[in-house]
């Protein structure tokens, strides 16, 4: 069986003719050949797709001084956040989560969406503990860091600190071994930071934090 002729402006010059078995196609990869008396279109398909590139890795320390490492950061429940310059060092990155005045009380930002750091934090026994350089309105702000596994996020761990200072920086440590659900066999590598925890933002209104530094708190050497 030929193929049916079509015109040169792509319309088959007599639709009536084609068989009812051939998917009539449009694509930019095709070609027009006049042969024989008529013009044909030969369409060349695939349904063969390219994965997506994978991001550059996110590794600890996380600073955000890289311009051109995308942190991937993922806001919900009422949180809105960018990097900027920090307000108080030029050469110094930060990141500035807005919490709106209906913020829910669990408003949060995520680290590395979808999948999470490059690694898995490096816990082992008797070093469990990660900090974050925060900036705060208010001091007792509780501050929620949660640990989940990228791929199966029933699996985490959460501490709570609080802040003690306003309206200045300080450094806050968060000991996942206070957290009964702890296990160091689980692969953790999905950062999430909950500012302000537990409180929504039509109790405490608007609030601005800048964080930075989240790191694994590594042995000393001996």
């Amino acid at each position: 069986m030929g193929l049916p002729k079509v015109t040169n402006n792509g319309e088959l010059s007599d639709p009536a003719d084609a068989p009812p078995s051939i998917t009539y196609l449009v694509s930019f990869n095709s070609a027009d050949i006049n042969f024989g008396g008529g013009w044909w279109r030969f369409i060349l398909t695939t349904n063969a797709s390219e994965p997506p590139p994978q991001p550059d890795p996110i590794y600890l320390p996380v600073t955000f001084d890289n311009p051109n490492l995308d942190y991937r950061l993922t806001d919900f429940g009422g949180n809105w956040s960018s990097i900027i310059v920090d307000p108080n060092d030029p050469d110094n990155y930060v990141v500035e989560t807005f919490r709106d005045g209906g913020a829910q009380t669990w408003a949060g930002t995520t680290i590395g969406e979808p999948t999470g750091l490059g690694e898995t934090i490096p816990f082992t026994e008797g070093y469990t503990t990660m900090s974050l350089r925060v900036y705060s309105p208010e001091a007792g702000i509780p501050i929620l860091l949660k640990l989940e596994v990228w791929d199966n996020t029933s699996v985490f761990t959460e501490v709570i600190a609080n802040t003690t200072v306003a309206n200045d920086w300080e450094t806050i440590n968060f000991d996942f071994s206070n957290d009964p659900n702890f296990n160091l066999a689980n692969p953790y590598n999905k950062p999430i930071v909950f500012f302000n925890f537990g409180t929504g933002g039509w109790d405490s209104g608007e609030m601005t934090f800048m964080w930075e530094d989240l790191e694994f708190i590594y042995p000393i050497p001996a």
